[in-house]
């Protein structure tokens, strides 16, 4: 048996013995029992004696005595003892793997279409459904080639049925592409007017924005024109299946053909100046622009200069050289020393012209402003 257990035993004897002392009958018994309150009846809590309080007192002290001992014990035990590192405790199963239900990926809204357009090729991110219709705008008369893409089950009809047309200048023999008029236009309206212009660089490339309404349906459209070459013309009538929005980031993100000439392919003003140098003759021009009402806006008043070169072009009932023949580069620079009022001709003084860059330099159309139709 140990010493503790000893103790505990010895503990309980006392305790024991403590519950079997008989009640005191001293005088402190005496007097509380013949006191008032007795006597009338009423029952009062005794006051034990002192001589209870000692077997108590010594119970306790024992008790004490016996705590201290069992600590000693149990604290020898412990320092005799390696302390042991506490032991992690580990659920009896792995707690569950968690698990992802897989979102299903939304349908795409867009897609990539290759324009094959004359001889260069467009890739545009276009909405899906929207494609290359079946039957295209006519070309003829040396114009660029024009593609129209439908949505849906549409086609080509008129440039109202395209959600887009792209026209690509080519690679060779033609000329500079005028952003003045929309690419298919209905000439059947003669209502069509040029609501809105600017010039606006194109992925870095110099460019022109024009918004045009037409008269005769309400609608409006937009036309987006790089001026280097070849030349790209985006075009498209703003409706709820094409917006402004969606288009104008297709021009931002379309994969244009690669840069031939950096140069702008077109321009177009009126000559404030004209000089015949050692390599050729140069012209002055500040910008401006024909609405399709006919009207003339002045876009700019910083002059160009494009050094001229090949054909020259009159159009309107236009006579810059004044009826000197041929109609050459030589004819036009004398007539444009003949002032604003030459005696034959029309002057080239503040002559509208529209210039086209060619191999040989830059070709002039000299033409009266009129309404588209």
């Amino acid at each position: 048996m140990s010493v503790t257990d000893d103790f505990e035993r010895q503990l309980r004897d006392e305790l024991r013995a403590i519950e079997q002392t008989p009640a005191p009958t001293g005088l402190a018994e005496r007097l509380i029992s013949t006191t008032p309150e007795r006597a009338a009846g009423r029952t009062v809590r005794p006051f034990r004696s002192r001589t209870m309080f000692a077997p108590l007192l010594a119970a306790a002290a024992v008790v004490a005595v016996i705590v201290a001992v069992a600590a000693a014990i149990s604290l020898g035990r412990d320092n005799r003892t390696a302390p042991v590192a506490p032991v992690p405790v580990h659920p009896t199963t792995s707690a569950p793997t968690p698990t992802h239900t897989a979102t299903p990926s939304p349908a795409p809204t867009s897609e990539q279409v290759d324009v094959a357009v004359g001889d260069a090729r467009v890739r545009l991110t276009v909405p899906k459904g929207w494609h290359r219709a079946a039957s295209q705008p006519p070309v003829c008369c040396g114009t660029a080639p024009t593609v129209c893409l439908v949505r849906g089950t549409g086609n080509y009809s008129d440039g109202a049925s395209c959600v887009l047309t792209v026209t690509v200048q080519p690679r060779s023999g033609q000329l500079g592409i005028s952003p003045d008029y929309p690419r298919p236009i209905d000439r059947a309206c003669g209502s069509w007017t040029t609501t809105a212009h600017s010039e606006v660089p194109i992925q870095g490339r110099p460019g022109e924005y024009r918004r045009f309404h037409n008269g005769c349906t309400g609608t409006d459209s937009e036309l987006w024109a790089t001026m280097s070459k070849p030349q790209v013309v985006f075009w498209h009538p703003i409706t709820s299946a094409s917006t402004h929005t969606t288009v104008a980031h297709l021009v931002d993100t379309a994969v244009l053909p690669t840069i031939t000439d950096s140069a702008r392919q077109f321009d177009e003003g009126r000559i404030v100046g004209m000089e015949h140098r050692a390599d050729g003759y140069y012209v002055r021009i500040r910008r401006a622009l024909i609405t399709l009402d006919g009207s003339v806006i002045d876009e700019d008043a910083t002059p160009y200069v494009y050094r001229l070169g090949g054909e020259i072009t009159t159009t309107g009932g236009t006579d810059p050289c004044g009826g000197i023949q041929p109609c050459d580069l030589a004819a036009v620079y004398a007539q444009y020393r003949r002032g604003s009022r030459p005696a034959a001709g029309t002057a080239v003084v503040g002559a509208y012209v529209e210039l086209d860059r060619a191999a040989t330099g830059v070709q002039p159309m000299f033409l009266v402003p009129r309404k588209l139709n």
